[in-house]
């Protein structure tokens, strides 16, 4: 049962994802923006934690952290959940059974120069077993994992975490200390 839910859910995230790239090769030129609207963040972090595998128990291990003013804001809510859900499957996983993930949800001033608009902020942070340093710098690419013996996946979650946050102009950076 925890995998049909599973793949019921990863089916709704592929179709929204699928929507957004097809608006974005709808897009005119090389000038136009990747798509936002005012979306509900909040609601957003809620219906991931509720999609994630039974089995991860997030809505009972995962302690949301929202800053004022970072629960209604402009941003894609298709990339939001994917994002979200993503980081947060990552850090339930490699954590040990039962411990408590923080994911932490704060409205940042964009101090770039780039745009007049504000940022979102996400940190998940975790007490698994920690990612060796040499292995950093290659979590990113396709079909890397840290551990197949923990889970199946494909090793392409944070890869498109990466290029999804490239593609808003935004950045995506871990810190971790072994054990």
């Amino acid at each position: 049962v925890d995998a049909i839910k599973k793949a019921k859910n990863e089916c709704g995230l592929l179709d929204e994802l699928n929507s957004f790239f097809l608006h974005l090769l709808r897009a005119e030129g090389n000038t136009s923006r990747a798509p936002t609207e005012i979306a509900n963040v909040a609601s957003c972090v809620d219906k991931v934690l509720d999609q994630l595998p039974e089995g991860l128990d997030a809505p009972n291990r995962v302690a949301v952290t929202m800053s004022t003013g970072a629960s209604v804001l402009r941003t894609n809510p298709s990339v939001l959940k994917i994002v979200i859900a993503n980081l947060g499957e990552n850090a339930l996983m490699y954590s040990k059974p039962g411990s408590r993930v923080h994911l932490n949800i704060e409205r940042a001033e964009d101090k770039r120069g780039l745009d007049e608009t504000d940022l979102l902020k996400i940190c998940v942070e975790d007490s698994g077993e920690g990612i060796p340093n040499d292995f950093i710098q290659r979590i990113f690419r396709p079909f890397v994992r840290l551990r197949d013996d923990i889970t199946d996946g494909s090793g392409l979650g944070l890869t498109l975490v990466r290029s999804l946050v490239d593609l808003y102009g935004g950045s995506v950076y871990i810190q971790s200390e072994e054990n």
